[in-house]
C-alpha cells in the first residue's frame, strides 16, 4: 500500500500509513527538518544523451545524488530550473520563528520526485463547540517536471483529519501560489513570502465561512441537489454509474461519517462528506494517491469545488 512513501518525519503522532520518524518535538528550522525527513540530497540538471552517447537536444536529466548513489527523477526541457529543497522549504523559517507556527511534517514520495513540509499555525479555529479545525501552511515541489513549486493553506478538520479547501476573499482569488521551474524562479520565491504574510487573515475569513455552513440546515432534497451539482449524471454510462456510486457514498458519509456524533445536519455536514470522500475513500488503498489527493491536484480542485457550491447553498 505505502511503497510510494520514500521518507518523511511526524511530529508527536505517526501518521494514518504508518512510515516514516516519529519526532517527540518540532524542527526548529528548515534545515534540521530536512535533515529530519531524509532530504538533505540535491539534484542537478544533465544533459541528456543516447546509449551512444548522442546528445538529445533540448532535452535533460534531474538527477539525484545521494551518499552512495545517483537517481534519474525525470526528464526536463531546457528551460527547466531545479529548485533545491533547501531552498524551496527555506521561506517558512519566517513563520516559525515568530513562535506561532511549528514544523509538523515533511518528506518525499515517488524515490523523491515530490517533497513536502507542513507548519502548523496555532490557535485552531472553533467551527461549533467541538468541531475543531487546525490551521496548517503545505510547500510542495516536484523535481520531475510534474508539479511547480506550490504553497498553500491547508486547514484540516480535528476529528477527522479531513484536509479542506480555503474560502477565497474574491472570486479571482487562487487558494495557493505557484511557481514554475524557470530560469527566474528562486527570484519569484519573494511571492511565496507576501502570500504566507496573510496567514491569520485567510485563516479568520475561513473560519467564518466554515461556520456559516454550520448554520445551514439541510434535508434530503437539499444534499441530494449538491451532490448531483459536484457529480452530475454525464452521458456516458460509465461515468454516469460511477457519480450515482459517489453520489450514494457522500450520502453514506454525510448519515455515518466520522465527526457526525458532533456536527449536526448542515451544509457544514455535506461539506465534510465530500472531503471525506476524497481523503479516505477514493485511494484508500494507495499512499502516495491519498496525500496527494488530500492536499494536491484534482482531489483539492474538487474540494475547492465543494466549498463553494455549498457556501452558494441559500
Amino acid at each position: 500500500m505505502a511503497h510510494e512513501f520514500e521518507t518523511g518525519f511526524f511530529v508527536k503522532e505517526p501518521p494514518w500509513h504508518g512510515l516514516g520518524t516519529v519526532l517527540e518535538s518540532a524542527p526548529q528550522t528548515a534545515e534540521e527538518a530536512i535533515i529530519c525527513a531524509g532530504l538533505n540530497w540535491e539534484v542537478q540538471k544533465v544533459p541528456l544523451m543516447t546509449i551512444s552517447a548522442l546528445p538529445v537536444p533540448d532535452n535533460y536529466a534531474v538527477v539525484r545524488s545521494t551518499f552512495d548513489q545517483a537517481d534519474v527523477l525525470g526528464v526536463v526541457g531546457s528551460q527547466y530550473e531545479p529548485v533545491q529543497n533547501r531552498d524551496a522549504f527555506a521561506f517558512f523559517d519566517a513563520v516559525i520563528s515568530d513562535g506561532h507556527a511549528a514544523y509538523d511534517t515533511a518528506g518525499s514520495l515517488k524515490g523523491g520526485r515530490i517533497v513536502w513540509i507542513l507548519a502548523k499555525v496555532d490557535g485552531p479555529l472553533r467551527i461549533t463547540k467541538d468541531d475543531y479545525v487546525e490551521k496548517y501552511l503545505l510547500l510542495y515541489n516536484s523535481h520531475d517536471g510534474s508539479c511547480a513549486v506550490s504553497m498553500q493553506f491547508s486547514p484540516i478538520r480535528v476529528v477527522c483529519s479531513n484536509t479542506l479547501a480555503m474560502a477565497r476573499t474574491s472570486a479571482n482569488e487562487a487558494y495557493k501560489v505557484s511557481l514554475r521551474h524557470t530560469p527566474s524562479v528562486l527570484q519569484r520565491m519573494d511571492s511565496v513570502q507576501t502570500y504566507m504574510g496573510s496567514v491569520n487573515a485567510q485563516f479568520r475569513h475561513t473560519g467564518a465561512a466554515y461556520q456559516y455552513l454550520a448554520g445551514i440546515g439541510i434535508n434530503t432534497e437539499i444534499l441530494e441537489k449538491y451532490l448531483l451539482d459536484l457529480f452530475p449524471d454525464p452521458k456516458a454510462d460509465a461515468q454516469r454509474n460511477r457519480n450515482k456510486a459517489i453520489r450514494e457514498k457522500c450520502t453514506e458519509l454525510f448519515e455515518t461519517g466520522i465527526g457526525t456524533d458532533i456536527a449536526p445536519p448542515s451544509m457544514w455536514r455535506a461539506y465534510n462528506s465530500v472531503t471525506e470522500y476524497v481523503d479516505h475513500v477514493r485511494n484508500n488503498e494507495n499512499t502516495e494517491q491519498r496525500v496527494r489527493s488530500a492536499w494536491l491536484g484534482q482531489g483539492m480542485e474538487l474540494k475547492q469545488r465543494a466549498l463553494q457550491a455549498a457556501l452558494e447553498v441559500k
